[in-house]
This record gives structure tokens, sequence and C-alpha cells, in this order.
């Protein structure tokens, strides 16, 4: 017998051995009896093999509910349906199932709990009932999962819901939904298109950060904040449009959105957070709101600016130092830094009275950068 043959046949008694021989049945299953009468499935073989259809009724009890952990880390299974009268799936249900490609949920669930299918690398699509309440983290890490159809009566994406759903590429959310929360769509990095509907009011921080297949954004009327690192790392987004409800553009919402070229920001934005665009190297236009609280580092490393057009004046530049007024001589023409234009209407932290704050880095990388207000027939325009 040949050399190579006696490593294969080494190899297949060794998989042999390690794989369970036997299919999965009810048999696996542990359950406990509710104080009504009813069933909780609360464990299973870690063994069970291939596809399992758990009975609507054991020993003449009605199953409701799948426990907390139940099926997690069992290896083996590849499918499982649940009956009809299942209202529950417990917290981890079926996280680490890394084989698990498909799972049959009755109309009746109401509730999936946190992180309930995390880890189910395999698992490519669900079919969720309407009107169902889905914890945090629930389908977390799923990298199989491709599309995922939202169904009515969803109020709510909970915190790290998708994420790290690497081979999801899009998403419907219907109406209804008011929040998304923080981390729900983080690491989705196939995610291209994403439709967010009207009501939503917030995104969570770091809710599409490093979507970096994502290219556009549109955002409903309604959504007054933008969270921390919202966008962060989004790093094909080449446009984005944001209501004019929008008050809020926290800390790096767009920071690292390499793409990004021109941005509008709505007339009630009242504070763009620190680091807000910061990186943004192909972002050569801004419109800025009038009474904007503009924080240290909001355009930091955007080195490709080359016009911030304000509502109004434009912030007062006060040099902090020799080296910083001769480069705003030398690069903007300006000789006297004391007639420029005043700070009216706008709230500039006491760590930001000159651009070397707000834009980052030395003031003479600007080269280009000229600053005026908007002529009032723009203005009118633009609303």
């Amino acid at each position: 017998m040949g050399e190579n043959m006696k490593w294969f046949l080494l190899t297949f008694f060794c998989f042999a051995l390690l794989t369970p021989s036997f299919a999965a049945s009810v048999e696996d299953v542990k359950y406990e009896t509710n104080e009504n009468g009813t069933l909780t499935i609360t464990d299973c073989n870690r063994n069970a093999l291939g596809e399992l259809i758990i009975p609507a009724t054991m020993n003449g009890k009605r199953v409701v509910e799948i426990g907390d952990k139940t099926f997690s880390d069992c290896l083996y299974l590849t499918s499982v349906t649940l009956p009809e009268g299942v209202v529950r799936i417990g917290a981890g249900a079926f996280s680490g199932c890394s084989r698990l490609t498909s799972v049959t949920l009755p109309e009746g669930v109401t509730e999936i709990g946190a992180y309930a299918f995390t880890y189910c690398s395999q698992l490519t699509s669900i079919t969720l009932p309407k009107g169902i309440a889905i914890r945090e983290g629930a389908f977390s890490d799923c990298a199989g999962l491709t599309s995922v159809m939202m169904p009515e009566g969803v109020t709510k994406i909970e915190a790290a819901t998708f994420r790290g759903c690497s081979g999801l590429t899009s998403i419907t959310l219907p109406e209804g939904i008011t929040t998304i929360g923080k981390d729900a769509f983080a690491y989705c990095s196939h995610l291209a298109s994403v439709t967010i509907p009207k009501g939503v009011s917030s995104l969570g921080e770091r809710s599409f950060f490093e979507c970096a297949t994502l290219t556009t954004v549109t955002l409903p009327e309604g959504v007054t904040a933008i969270e921390k690192e919202a966008f962060r790392k989004c790093t094909r987004l080449t446009s984005v449009t944001l209501p004019s409800s929008v008050t809020k553009i926290g800390e790096s919402a767009f920071g690292e959105c390499y793409r990004l070229t021109s941005v509008t920001l709505p007339e009630g934005v009242t504070e763009i957070g620190m680091g807000a665009f910061f990186a943004c190297d192909c972002l050569e236009s801004v419109i800025i709101p009038l009474r904007v609280e503009i924080k240290e580092g909001a355009f930091t490393g955007c080195t490709a600016i080359e016009e911030m057009i304000f509502r109004g004046p434009p912030p007062q530049v006060k040099p902090l130092n020799e080296k910083a007024k001769e480069a705003l001589e030398e690069k903007k023409g300006i000789s006297d830094p004391e007639t420029l234009p005043d700070t009216r209407g706008y709230y500039l932290p006491e760590y930001a009275k000159d651009w070397e704050a707000i834009l980052g880095g030395e003031t003479g990388e600007w080269n280009n950068l000229r600053m005026k207000p908007l002529p009032k027939r723009m203005f009118k325009l633009l609303h």
C-alpha cells in the first residue's frame, strides 16, 4: 500500500471517529415543564447531526419556548424546524451552530433573544414573522447571511443585531422603525445599499461602522442625530443626503470616508462633532449652516478642501502663533487677520479659535481654502 493511500485512510478514519454517526432526533432534546403545563426545550445532545424537527407536542404537552443556550455549539446541526406554538427563542439559543444553514420559524414567534443566532456562519437566510421583537446581537457574526427582509411591526433595530454579517448585501427596513441601535450593521463589509424608512429619529453610535461597500446614504426627514462613528470607515461612500431635521453630527460620524467629495449640512445643524469628517481626503466642498458649533478637528486631514461656503459670515481667523500667521498671509492672501469677518452666528469652542484647530495640522497645508458667505440667491435656492 502506497504512502499516499495510508495517509488518506488515516485521515478518513480520524474524521469518521470525530464525526457523529447518528441523525438528530427528538430524543436528543431535553425539556422542562412550565407552571402552566407547557414545555420549554432546554438542552440538546451536542453530537446531534443533520436535520432536527421539533414536534408541536411532547408527552401530550405543547412546546412554547426554546430556552437560553439550548442548542448553542451544536456543531453538527444543519437544519432546525420549530413547530407552531413556539413564541420565544431564548438568548444564545443557537449561538455557535456553525453548520446551521436553515431555520424555520413559525408565525407565532414574538421574540428572538439576545445573540440567539450569533456565529451561525453558514446561515444564509431567514424568514422572520410579523411583529417580532429582535434583541441585541441576535444575528451578529452570521457571515453567510446575504439578505434579510425585516417584517412589519418591528420598531427597533437593537444594538449589534447584524454586526459582522460580512456577507449581507442588502436589507429592507419596514416603516415603523424608529431607532437603529449602536453597532447595528457595523462591519457589514458587503452591504451596498440600505433604505432607511421615515420615522427613524436616531442612528446609533457605529451603526454602519466600516460598511466598506456602502456607496450612498439617504436619510429621511425625522432623523435628528447621527451619533458617534455612525458611518466611520465607509470607505466607498461618495455622497450623503442629510434631511433638514438633522441637528447633530457626532464625533467621527463620517471619519475616514475617503471618497466623500461634498457635503451640504442642513440649516438646523447646531453641532459638528470632534473629527466629524476627519481624513475625508477627497472632500472638496462643504456648505456650513449658520449658528453651528464646530468642534476641534472636525475637518482634520481633509486636504482636498478648496471651498467652505457659509450661510452667513465665516468665522474669525485668529492665528495662535507667528508661523500660522505667516501661512495665512502667504497662502490665502490675507494681509491683516484683524480685518477678517467676525464670528457672528458661530459658536467656536475656546480651544478652536482658529482654523488650525478645526482643520487640524499646520494651517499652511490648506493652500487652496477659500472661505466665503453664501450668496442670498443661493440661500433661497437651497431652501
